[in-house]
């Protein structure tokens, strides 16, 4: 499992996030067989491989500043509030690693946030993001080839900009983009548990939940 690894990436501003997701991390994929490094601008987190950038140089730059740090050649991306809610299916996820190794993939993404377009004919539970889809590239959870990840990001970037003009951009490479069909996903996560500095109710509830502590969050993170 060398060749591949996990990213979360964050910033010292949701800090308050990085408990929550590695707690439920750590409880719903416990059979994680690769590294996982964490970028951030400032801050670490114990128990992880840290990828401080003591800068902040936005969304994408930090992004390709931490992917080049990292020697793996392929990458399971996450952001730091895609809370687990169930098991990850370790199993599949594996498989998809081996698929996108064995077919030169692109991407190959867990989260069908937007789903494929078309079947692809290799694997029934994977189909294809077309040339032109909307979301083509997404920050959503999803296998990377690494080198892939690299080219579509642009230095000065958001990741709104990233998933708009990282979309167009990824028309002209060769690798195929898949994703995994609407209600199979192998990492069910709450998607976007902040949105735009605020903690969403079903959020907290999910914290409540799983009795992890709120004592250090605020309802809105500055």
């Amino acid at each position: 499992m060398t060749d591949t690894a996990v990213v979360v990436i964050t910033c010292k501003r949701f800090e308050q996030v990085w408990d929550p997701f590695f707690i439920l991390f750590r409880r719903y994929w416990p059979d994680c067989p690769y590294k996982t490094y964490m970028i951030t601008d400032f801050g670490q987190y114990d128990s992880v491989e840290n990828i401080t950038i003591n800068a902040d140089l936005g969304f994408a730059s930090n992004l390709a500043y931490g992917l080049k740090k990292i020697p793996e050649d392929n990458i399971i991306y996450f952001q730091e509030d895609y809370l687990a809610t169930d098991p990850f299916n370790n199993e599949k996820i594996m498989g998809f690693v081996k698929c996108l190794q064995d077919k030169n993939l692109g991407c190959l993404r867990l989260a069908p946030c937007p789903g494929p377009t078309a079947p692809w004919p290799h694997n029934k539970d994977l189909g294809i993001l077309q040339p032109g889809d909307a979301y083509r590239v997404s920050t959503q959870t999803a296998i990377w080839s690494k080198e892939t990840l690299l080219s579509l990001l642009v230095p000065g970037e958001t990741g709104g900009d990233f998933e708009i003009k990282g979309t167009r951009r990824s028309t002209s490479l060769s690798k195929p983009f898949l994703s995994v069909w609407r209600g199979q996903t192998p990492t069910p996560y709450f998607i976007t548990a902040v949105v735009r500095g605020e903690w969403q109710e079903g959020a907290l509830e999910l914290l409540k939940k799983e009795n992890i502590s709120t004592d250090n969050i605020t309802r809105i993170i500055k």
